[in-house]
């Protein structure tokens, strides 16, 4: 089974894969970026000014907040063998 010709699914492949994820990937980082920042050093309740308290898990939390909780191996395995069925 083919997937048409190689300029056909490599155009696609270019413009998605390549151009799309990563402009979507670079604007989420911008935002939450932007809204952690804002969060860490110009809100205006005192609690929430993490940075002034040298709290380190901000940068955890930034982290996770845009990547996503990292997935065990095993579990993708399990969700790729349930969809193919």
């Amino acid at each position: 089974m083919t997937m048409g010709s190689a300029a056909g699914w490599g155009l696609r492949w270019l413009a998605w894969e390549l151009v799309g994820k990563i402009t979507i990937g670079l604007l989420v980082g911008v935002a939450v970026g932007w809204v952690m920042a804002y969060l860490a050093f110009r809100t205006r309740q005192q609690a929430l000014r993490l940075a002034e308290q040298g709290e380190s898990l901000l940068a955890l939390a930034a982290m996770l907040l845009a990547y996503g909780w990292p997935r065990s191996p095993r579990a993708t395995a399990s969700s790729r063998s349930s969809s193919a069925r």
